[in-house]
């Protein structure tokens, strides 16, 4: 690997961890709108056969969606934090390597 150069932009990586972030709210957002569609019209599907082809497609759906929501918001929660530390460290990386340069 001597020779080859790498770069960051520590910059860069806090943006995209910001804008995970807006992703994640976004998310979680989506999963409160299902919730409290299920919750305040629980009777939204009426009685009868309807009703009961709605219980078997729909409600396991509606779990799926909100347990894949739930999934989704912690995964990009845990990139956005992974993307903002990595920043924090090419930046100090940086800074050190700036520092010991001109001591040199």
């Amino acid at each position: 690997m001597s020779g080859e150069r790498f770069a960051a932009d520590p910059d860069a990586l806090r943006g995209s961890g910001r804008g995970l972030a807006e992703l994640r709210t976004r998310v979680e957002q989506l999963a409160s709108d299902v919730n409290n569609i299920a919750v305040g019209y629980p009777d939204a599907a009426g009685d009868g056969d309807y009703r009961a082809q709605f219980n078997m497609k729909y409600v396991p759906l509606e779990q799926n969606a909100l347990t894949f929501m739930e999934k989704l918001s912690d995964a990009v929660e845990n990139v956005g934090s992974g993307a903002t530390a990595a920043a924090d460290i090419f930046e100090g990386a940086d800074s050190d390597a700036t520092d010991h340069a001109r001591r040199s």
